[in-house]
């Protein structure tokens, strides 16, 4: 009750988030009912426009500002050198640090855009799950890096689904220059791609099962700090604290994702298994989504395995969501007929999702939420007037 309470109290945190979805819904409704691109591109607009011009309302983003404002002293051992060389181009126009949030935001929203499209035709309703989904929208608000890199590698795996592994390992590169995650995500998809092919339902239950028993026997958390006492010598030291952490056992404890998140992240998975390897026996344009299906798999195994520990583990799973928003709307497709209600259902599970993933939630005492949204502009406005009418 507290919560709901706290929410209430806090609605303006989250209202430019329910206005976006609100506009977006609108327009993209509108591009499917006449057909017209510039609705959708419209919607797009909309969705770098809200974002792009969002206020410094955290300490993540407050060091963004200090680091965009200071990037001559930063080094490639602190920070990836897409930072540093997005921070010098861009201080030639502007030094303080809203030009690098709109940037950020634009290239997001574009290599998402661009990995959607290579895809499939259908971009509206995956671009809306992209937005729903806690960790991948709402995240770039605030991990800018990351969630960056996560974009260009989900367009980059676009690229590796049309089958060309050229194009897949020059955006992949680009994606580690952003984040240095980006190169375990890498290695992943490069063995998937090359050991794995087709999926067997039975298997990747069997798989799934497997990552899930190791879990519960602690197996888990042995395999974690012999990796990382392997890794540690070639860490950039922007990582030493948080590997030393999880070596020494102190950050097991450390929040990942809840166990609620993993269970629908398993049901997710499940389904899609499920109503695939059904669709695959009468229809065989279903087979081209192996490749996404055992990423997934793969990922999947990952977050049962280490996504209940420290956020910088369970973060990794992020860059695996993306083929959620491919993969769900490829299953409902079955459903043409129920298209819309479910999206609005999905819509309704997903804001839920969102209320209790720590949106609003208090942490240690401090009433700021992890996750919130404020706009520069009206705030400059409301300073302003607040400013007239105090003289």
């Amino acid at each position: 009750m507290d919560r709901f309470v706290y929410a209430a109290e806090h609605l303006n945190w989250g209202a430019g988030y329910i206005i976006l979805i609100i506009l977006y819904t609108f327009l993209s409704f509108m591009y499917k009912e006449y057909n017209q691109k510039y609705f959708f591109y419209f919607a797009l607009f909309l969705v770098i426009f809200i974002s792009g011009t969002r206020s410094i309302v955290n300490y993540d983003m407050e060091n963004y500002k200090i680091m965009y404002e200071n990037y001559k002293s930063l080094t490639v051992l602190e920070i990836e050198p897409g930072f540093i060389f997005l921070s010098w181009l861009l201080n030639f126009i502007a030094k303080g640090p809203y030009l690098l949030f709109f940037t950020y935001s634009f290239l997001n929203v574009a290599f998402v855009y661009l990995g959607i499209k290579n895809f499939t035709e259908r971009l509206a309703f995956p671009f809306f799950l992209y937005l729903t989904f806690p960790s991948l929208f709402l995240m770039s608000l605030i991990g800018i890096r990351q969630n960056l890199a996560e974009a260009i590698f989900f367009y980059a795996v676009s690229h590796l689904f049309r089958k060309d592994l050229f194009k897949f390992i020059v955006f992949g590169i680009l994606a580690v220059f952003f984040h240095y995650s980006a190169i375990f995500i890498f290695i992943i998809v490069l063995g998937v791609y090359f050991l794995i092919k087709g999926v067997n339902f039975t298997f990747s239950v069997m798989l799934v099962a497997a990552s899930i028993f190791i879990d519960f026997l602690g197996i888990n958390k042995l395999m974690l700090v012999k990796f990382l006492s392997f890794i540690y010598p070639v860490l950039p030291a922007k990582y030493d604290s948080y590997a030393m952490l999880l070596i020494a056992g102190r950050a097991f404890n450390l929040k990942g994702f809840s166990i609620y998140s993993l269970i629908l992240f398993n049901a997710l998975l499940l389904l899609i298994l499920y109503f695939i390897s059904f669709f695959r026996k009468t229809d065989d344009k279903f087979a081209r989504y192996d490749l996404i299906i055992n990423l997934l798999i793969a990922g999947t195994f990952y977050v049962n395995i280490f996504g209940s520990f420290a956020d910088v583990t369970a973060r990794l799973f992020n860059y695996f969501l993306f083929f959620y928003i491919i993969l769900i709307p490829v299953v409902l497709s079955k459903f043409t007929k129920y298209l819309r209600i479910t999206a609005i259902y999905l819509l309704a599970v997903f804001s839920i999702v969102w209320f209790f993933s720590g949106v609003y939630k208090k942490i240690g005492g401090i009433h700021t939420p992890p996750l919130i949204y404020k706009n520069i502009i009206i705030n400059f406005l409301r300073d302003s007037r607040f400013s007239d009418f105090h003289d």
